[in-house]
């Protein structure tokens, strides 16, 4: 009895240790939202601005005289920000308190994965480790994962919470509310297809749609299609489709960038490339020699 509650203690140790940096971080962000979002304009972060300032004056999703570059924006921090602009009156705050709200709803989603993927005793540990791996802010600059998920603009955040909600309607335990559930991310793929074209299905869906087919050729399981998951990830789908068919109703002016038809897939040819920069991007992640791909 006594061996077992001294190796206890470590371990208690250890999950509170990460408790704290967890804590540390997720007040770091917030006040770097609150308070630091002036800091990051940068062309690319004031054209988002910009955006949520005139929805509020136009009173519209879909603005008149304004050049958007590869997205409508209505899958990121900008309409809600946007409403609250016209409450406070102060953009920057307006925007830093929507991504601290998306922010927080990443972090309960990720906990909830935890919650249906783990043993009781792990939820915690599980959740912690991922949650400091998925919100520290690796990099920054106009690309960099600070301002594209956590801090500034934040570009993909929405993005980042839809594909939460989709992970977490493919393991949650079917029952009560599943509908609803599945209502919400519907109308989440929605948006972000008529705002961003294929950029989700490519990035997300596609490779959970893969996925299970892997899956069903690993258990030689042929009745696949049957499966509440694959049923679920084909519906969004279609709804993809309807997304992308209503946004190439939208009289706007696509600027430099055509979001509707400019996400492509990479041909066979460019695959050596192409993995090659994964490497050489990872390397230099890590400290490793910059220099780029070789061929």
């Amino acid at each position: 009895m006594e061996l077992q509650k001294r190796a206890r203690r470590p371990a208690r140790a250890w999950v509170w240790g990460l408790l704290a940096i967890f804590i540390v971080q997720m007040a770091a962000l917030a006040a770097a939202n609150l308070a630091g979002l002036r800091a990051s304009v940068d062309f690319d972060t004031s054209s988002f601005y910009s955006a949520a300032m005139e929805m509020w004056r136009q009173k519209s999703l879909i603005l008149s005289d304004f050049s958007y570059g590869t997205s409508l924006m209505l899958d990121t921090s900008v309409p809600l920000a946007a409403l609250l602009y016209g409450l406070l009156g102060n953009i920057f705050t307006a925007y830093g308190l929507v991504n601290v709200l998306i922010l927080g709803l990443s972090v309960y989603l990720v906990y909830r994965l935890a919650a249906v993927s783990c043993k009781p005793g792990q939820v915690l540990p599980v959740f912690l480790v991922c949650g400091i791996l998925l919100f520290t802010p690796y990099s920054g600059g106009i690309v960099g994962y600070m301002e594209i998920a956590v801090w500034g603009y934040a570009a993909y955040n929405l993005r980042f919470l839809l594909l939460l909600a989709v992970l977490y309607a493919l393991v949650r335990p079917a029952g009560r509310g599943g509908w609803l559930w599945g209502a919400a991310i519907s109308a989440g793929v929605f948006v972000t297809a008529l705002s961003s074209s294929l950029y989700f299905w490519q990035t997300a869906l596609l490779p959970l749609l893969c996925a299970q087919a892997v899956r069903a050729l690993w258990k030689n399981d042929w009745k696949f299609y049957k499966r509440r998951q694959f049923v679920f990830l084909a519906l969004q789908t279609a709804v993809t489709a309807a997304g992308l068919l209503a946004g190439g109703l939208v009289p706007v002016d696509r600027g430099a960038g055509d979001f509707i038809g400019g996400l492509k897939l990479a041909g066979p040819d460019q695959f050596a490339a192409n993995f090659g920069g994964l490497v050489a991007g990872a390397v230099e992640f890590w400290g490793g020699p910059q220099g780029g791909v070789p061929f």
